[in-house]
């Protein structure tokens, strides 16, 4: 499957779930320069779970990963990535509740991306601090935390790049923000890939209870 973003990037993706299905869900992976693309294990085990649950959900690899056209962005032009996945969804069903999921540099990109339809957000492993644009940009309040609209934050306790304490500073700031803390993992998650999908299917297929 290939979508197209509002600047010309082609970004190849794939879905999963059934077309009519009452949820969707954007899957976003990690930084493309460290190897990164949508077939990343965190993303796969999350998206697939998300599909297993009734969800419709769509991975997509950022600009200039993968098969995707374009050059990596720094966190930029991969917001519109996200954009035009939301789109895609959301063009399927107009009034279906939408998600974002993003891992690690992809939950980084997710936490600024808002959309019409837009549920909530996932951010699973956020190297929260981490600059992906201006110094300003890095220390405004993101649109996962300006508002009441559910937030899950999953923080590895022994996450070489972001330390749950670390996360935990960042998101005094944030409105609508529930941490967990998966005690035994680092952020590779290894070993823990079915608690994290299962919590975040959990989160999103609550959305329609």
């Amino acid at each position: 499957m290939v979508l197209t973003t509002t600047d010309g990037v082609e970004l190849v993706g794939d879905r999963i779930g059934p077309p009519d299905a009452p949820l969707g869900a954007v899957v976003a992976h990690p930084h493309p320069l460290y190897g990164g693309d949508r077939h990343s294990p965190v993303v796969t085990a999350i998206w697939e779970s998300l599909g297993a649950g009734g969800v419709r959900a769509l991975r997509v690899d950022f600009r200039g990963a993968g098969a995707s056209s374009g050059r990596h962005d720094h966190g930029q032009g991969e917001r519109a990535d996200l954009a035009a996945a939301a789109g895609m969804l959301h063009e399927e069903a107009p009034r279906r509740p939408l998600w974002f999921v993003g891992y690690s540099f992809g939950a980084l990109v997710a936490s600024r991306c808002d959309h019409l339809a837009l549920a909530g957000w996932a951010l699973i492993a956020p190297p929260l601090g981490f600059p992906t644009g201006s110094a300003s940009e890095t220390a405004e309040v993101p649109a996962a935390g300006r508002d009441d609209r559910p937030t899950l934050v999953v923080s590895a306790r022994h996450d070489q790049f972001c330390s749950p304490e670390t996360a935990a500073e960042v998101l005094r700031n944030w409105h609508g923000v529930d941490q967990v803390i998966l005690e035994s993992a680092d952020h590779f998650l290894h070993g823990s890939l079915r608690s994290v999908a299962d919590l975040v299917t959990g989160l999103v297929t609550d959305t329609i209870r």
